[in-house]
């Protein structure tokens, strides 16, 4: 690392012709952020003047905005890259997708980097994975589950991070979740990431327009909380109308699409909105081999 920062310092003063209190300052935090893409950038031998000079401004734009705004990483690194740093700090995201693997990875990778840095995190599913029941049992105190499943209390036993619906009871995973966040108040927390996978079987059982009402009411809450909240939504699943009216509810919204690029079918994800925050306008293609994850 020491030898990157010397061509960090180097880079800066010369190049970029900054003052060298100026140009220390952006290397001290660009270290203290330990982001991958630090590496790559600084020992990187990039030919083409005009690339090189890209890289680097966009790793001096990523340094002076994380400054003035934080975020909260994905767990996934070239995802953060795109996001300049990652999810903004305090904002609700949806991200609309089929129901491909790439999509629970990217929700999964969300909620594991907050357990991974001890945060309090809850997941409101429908579903249960072998992370998810190791996960309620090893981190009582920062991992919160709230399960809707007709067969909840077959698949979990009781615990009081635990909260099972045998059916998506709207109002009472309202009151369990007001509940708990009131008792994360007394004891000095409240949590830091949310993810919600619940929101396209909801709207099958109750429709969107009650459904928009409940999250509105749900994302309130938990925004009070300074929460930073990653819901996924299956547009397959719905009218376009339906999928519509609840991304309205949302301060950002991510699409993971599957196209056909050369005869090849390629997956790939794009950030399509994100209120007033900087994120880079490209299309990501999702190999998840040479995914970088940020999660032990």
């Amino acid at each position: 690392m020491k030898e990157q920062m010397k061509k960090a310092l180097a880079f800066l003063r010369h190049d970029l012709k900054l003052e060298e209190e100026a140009s220390a300052l952006y290397a001290r935090q660009a270290a203290e952020m330990e982001e991958g893409w630090l590496k790559q950038i600084f020992l990187e031998n990039v030919a083409d003047e005009k690339q090189h000079a890209e890289i680097f401004k966009y790793a001096i734009e990523r340094v002076e905005y994380s400054a003035t705004n934080p975020t909260v990483s994905t767990g996934i690194a070239e995802l953060d890259d795109i996001l300049y740093g990652g999810v903004p700090e305090g904002y609700a995201v949806l991200l609309v997708s089929p129901p491909f693997d790439e999509k629970d990875l990217l929700a999964e990778s969300f909620l594991l980097k907050g357990i991974d840095q001890d945060e309090v995190v809850l997941l409101l599913t429908t579903k249960m994975r072998k992370m998810t029941s190791e996960l309620v049992t090893e981190k009582p105190e920062h991992f919160y589950l709230f399960l809707c499943s007709p067969r909840a209390d077959l698949i979990l036993p009781d615990g009081p991070n635990i909260f099972k619906f045998q059916s998506p009871d709207l109002t009472q995973i309202n009151i369990k979740i007001e509940s708990l966040l009131q008792d994360l108040s007394h004891r000095g927390k409240s949590p830091r990431r949310v993810v919600l996978e619940i929101v396209s079987d909801i709207i099958l059982t109750h429709g969107a327009k009650t459904v928009r009402r409940w999250l509105r009411d749900l994302l309130t809450m938990l925004k009070v909380t300074k929460a930073t909240i990653l819901s996924t939504i299956d547009p397959g699943m719905h009218a376009s109308d339906e999928t519509r009216v609840v991304i309205d509810l949302f301060d950002g919204y991510i699409t993971v699409e599957e196209k056909e690029v050369n005869g090849v079918s390629t997956k790939t994800l794009a950030i399509k909105r994100l209120y007033s925050k900087k994120y880079l306008k490209k299309e990501w293609a999702l190999n998840q081999a040479n995914w970088t994850r940020r999660i032990r």
